[in-house]
């Protein structure tokens, strides 16, 4: 299982538009500190597509409408994923710079003439909120899509061949297989912080020791001291809360990252089967938004290519 070893310059080129996504680039160049990776996942999704896209002469073994709806599950559970790492990256920054700029105000209030104690940078304010509700709005309507294309494709009746719905079936057997091995990796990532802060030097403090102290302080001592306090308490408390957030935030990248890697190999590998056989442009295109399936008339929306898509070129599965 891979281990996040260094960020990656992404460049978002989704967007959501009338409740329909389609590649444009919207959002600005943002380094994030995730990186999907399909390759461990191309021999897998070529082995699936053998067996349930392709006949033993190479020859298409489901119908284009199936193929078109096959590669819009696969291309919203990818971005299902992908809208998570992105989101919640961006969130806990933009938290991270609100709450320096609380400080900044709060930690000054009693002396206007005292520096502040965060420097923000004028390339963390611009775009920082706008973007963050830009991500948050595209990760709650990629998911609301996502629920309605699988409660179409999985749960319905829309495929011609068998194959199909098996090859659906296995796809999505393997990507639970998947999220089981990251979650063993969760728990060892879980393990050895808990380990590590238990051998730790630094003594943890606690909350209630700290409000208890604060509290009666504005009783017993001086206005200043109990502001002070408050000050103290602000950054302890802080600490505490962020690390949480960082747990929570790691456990699902490490989730989202291998789901979102698997779902990039077998779009690749359904795009291949797509281009092979000079599939019509009429099933090459976007098939759900937030209120369910598209009537064909406004189907308008391609499925991107994947080039678009975050991914190492496909080692392709029709080589001899």
């Amino acid at each position: 299982m891979k281990k996040v070893v260094h960020s990656i310059l992404i460049i978002t080129t989704i967007a959501v538009t009338s409740g329909t996504i389609h590649t444009e680039e919207v959002f600005a160049q943002t380094e994030y500190d995730f990186y999907i990776d399909d390759r461990p996942y191309q021999k897998q999704a070529a082995e699936w597509a053998r067996q349930y896209i392709l006949n033993y002469d190479n020859s298409l073994a489901v119908y284009q409408q199936d193929l078109q709806m096959i590669a819009n599950l696969i291309y919203f559970s990818y971005n299902r994923s992908y809208a998570t790492l992105q989101a919640q990256s961006t969130a806990l920054k933009t938290l991270e710079s609100v709450w320096k700029g609380w400080q900044n105000i709060a930690q000054t209030r009693l002396d206007p003439s005292k520096n502040p104690p965060y420097q923000i940078t004028d390339l963390e304010k611009m775009g920082t909120l706008e973007n963050f509700w830009k991500l948050h709005d595209h990760h709650r309507e990629t998911g609301t899509i996502y629920s309605q294309t699988v409660e179409t494709i999985v749960d319905g009746d829309v495929f011609f061949a068998t194959n199909a719905r098996n090859a659906v079936e296995d796809m999505r057997k393997q990507a639970r297989s998947v999220v089981a091995k990251a979650i063993t990796d969760i728990r060892e990532y879980v393990g050895q912080l808990f380990y590590s802060e238990k051998k730790s030097n630094k003594k943890s403090f606690a909350f209630l020791d700290y409000l208890w102290d604060y509290i009666p302080g504005f009783a017993t001592t001086s206005f200043v001291s109990a502001n002070n306090a408050n000050d103290v308490l602000s950054e302890k408390s802080w600490a505490a809360l962020m690390k949480i957030q960082e747990i929570g935030k790691r456990t699902w990248q490490i989730i989202e990252q291998e789901r979102a890697s698997f779902y990039l190999a077998f779009y690749n590998a359904i795009w291949a089967v797509m281009t092979k056989f000079n599939i019509e442009e009429k099933h090459k295109k976007i098939v759900f938004d937030t209120d369910g399936k598209l009537h064909v008339t406004h189907q308008t929306n391609s499925l991107p290519h994947p080039k678009t898509l975050i991914c190492y070129p496909f080692e392709g599965i029709f080589r001899s």
